[in-house]
């Protein structure tokens, strides 16, 4: 088993989770420190299809995805 791909900033009650990539490591990290919902979590899987916030009575939940280019300056992706 890798080490999760999860960086954490807290600031006071306030938590941003960044993860880097969902694999099944980073999905179970999820499930169980955070308890966050088993919908919430599937729709971290690949392919992520578009950007969701839902408002939970515990926290919200917020997907982003970024485009980046490629370091060697040809690609571009999601």
């Amino acid at each position: 088993m890798s080490k999760p791909a999860i960086t954490e900033i807290s600031c006071g009650q306030q938590n941003w989770v960044d993860v880097a990539r969902s694999g099944p490591d980073e999905l179970k990290v999820l499930r169980e420190r955070f308890g966050f919902h088993e919908l919430d979590v599937r729709d971290c899987l690949p392919p992520l299809q578009r950007a969701k916030f839902v408002t939970r009575l515990e926290y919200l939940f917020i997907i982003l995805i970024y485009p980046y280019f490629f370091i060697n300056g040809i690609g571009f992706s999601f």
